[in-house]
């Protein structure tokens, strides 16, 4: 089932490294009784179809924020649309949320530089979303 994933799809998941003089890397047993780093298919597969979801979603957000905010860049409402995802606490990486906007340029044909939505996120929590303006 995991061949319908697109390639550009990040599979990184939650992994995580413990320090040490050996690397050890964090596992987590799933209900068969197998130990696992990262995502397992079925997960895998149960993300790529709630990061679609999301991007029909945010599809008709984003048209529907262009029509009240015409001044706004796409590169302003694309990057204002990831902080707005990453904000909400829904648990996708911030990877999967890349990958959801690279979607929604493309669907809505619109040029967006990829990258500047995380800066705005840390940007975000320390003086808050008010402070960023679509220039």
């Amino acid at each position: 089932m995991a061949d319908t994933i697109p390639d550009d799809f990040p599979r990184g998941g939650h992994e995580g490294v413990v320090p040490g003089a050996v690397p050890k890397y964090v596992a987590r047993e799933t209900q068969q009784g197998k130990f696992v780093v990262g995502l397992t298919e079925e997960e895998l597969q149960s993300r790529y179809i709630d990061c679609c979801s999301l991007t029909r979603g945010m599809t008709s957000y984003c048209e529907n924020k262009l029509r009240e905010n015409p001044t706004w860049s796409t590169q302003f409402l694309l990057d204002r649309t990831g902080l707005k995802i990453a904000s909400e606490g829904w648990g996708y990486t911030d990877d999967e949320i890349t990958w959801v906007l690279k979607r929604l340029s493309v669907a809505l044909k619109l040029e967006w530089e990829p990258g500047r939505w995380r800066e705005l996120v840390v940007t975000a929590a320390i003086n808050g979303l008010a402070h960023y303006s679509p220039r």
